[in-house]
């Protein structure tokens, strides 16, 4: 984005956040964590899927939960970690 990384996008369990949270992790446990500073929305393209998003100062945490679990994860910052369409 304006030839800088905006954000970074995770669909394996290879890579974790500071916290520990990434693919497998539990939705529960992401809640936990941020408390009333995590909000929640359908995902663009498939409605069933949630996105739980963490702000972390001026960048966020996307997190797509499946079946009450993380299935892909992404961390960025504004504009480039709103676009739903995953980094190829």
């Amino acid at each position: 984005e304006m030839n800088r990384v905006g954000r970074i996008d995770v669909l394996s369990e290879a890579a974790r956040t500071a916290d520990g949270f990434g693919v497998g992790t539990a939705a529960a446990d992401i809640k936990a964590k941020f408390g009333a500073g995590v909000s929640e929305q359908p995902n663009k393209y498939e409605p069933e899927i949630a996105e739980l998003i963490a702000p972390q100062g001026a960048a966020k945490f996307v997190f797509e939960i499946q079946d009450g679990k993380v299935r892909a994860w992404r961390a960025g910052i504004m504009p480039a970690i709103d676009y739903v369409e995953h980094c190829g």
